[in-house]
């Protein structure tokens, strides 16, 4: 009897299924260290100081703007009074490096009154008539009224008074300096004046007992044309 081999059938085998590889965990994250409490406290405290010192330097800063623009607005108003205040220093010293005194003297008030009377002599101010003296040379012949005279001070007039016992040369110089202003000065005597000479504007007096040519004209040169109500 035949041994019947029986043929091997060719079977595919199914592939045997590959395995996914495994995924890898994902790496922990470490975890942050909390800082130590006397380590957190120390920073804290040096960000309060380093903002209190910005702040500091803030405040430093806006006083010194402060005081740098005050002290520019304070320059820029005592300079003018410092050159007024410098000014009239040497004006005064001009008018008195001579022999001449100089004042400021001055009665009241500059209303239009009928009867003024003065107790500075020669005045330079106060109450007065309501008519003006004109400029001109009066020497030698009756001088205008006080009243009269103190107006045309008022309107920026400069007198200039001698006594008669004034000698000739004298009395010649000022004529000839009231000459040389014949819309701005008025030259009169006056007997009864406690030195030989004086110059008057309107609240301002030199006075003296010779002719200081040089003076006489500064002081008529600072003061013609100042007086309140200047009509010059």
């Amino acid at each position: 009897m035949g041994v019947t081999v029986a043929r091997k059938r060719n079977v595919k085998q199914a592939p045997k299924s590959k395995q996914a590889p495994k995924a890898s965990s994902p790496a922990q994250s470490t975890p942050r260290e909390s800082p130590k409490p006397g380590v957190a406290k120390r920073g804290s405290r040096q960000r309060r100081k380093e903002a209190a010192q910005r702040a500091r330097r803030r405040r430093t800063l806006r006083r010194a703007v402060i005081i740098a623009a005050v002290a520019a607005a304070l320059a820029g108003l005592a300079w003018p009074i410092y050159q007024s205040f410098r000014a009239d220093a040497d004006l005064k010293a001009a008018l008195t490096a001579g022999s001449y005194t100089y004042d400021q003297n001055s009665d009241p008030e500059r209303d239009h009154v009928a009867n003024p009377s003065y107790k500075v002599n020669p005045p330079a101010g106060g109450a007065h008539l309501k008519a003006p003296a004109n400029p001109g040379d009066y020497s030698g012949e009756s001088a205008p009224p006080d009243g009269a005279l103190v107006h045309s001070m008022e309107h920026g007039n400069v007198i200039l008074w001698h006594r008669p016992d004034l000698n000739a040369d004298g009395q010649a110089a000022l004529k000839a300096i009231a000459a040389e202003f014949p819309s701005e000065v008025i030259l009169v005597e006056r007997e009864s004046m406690p030195t030989r000479v004086a110059a008057t504007a309107w609240h301002q007096r030199i006075l003296g007992d010779r002719v200081e040519r040089k003076t006489v004209l500064r002081f008529i040169s600072e003061f013609r044309d100042q007086g309140p109500e200047n009509v010059g």
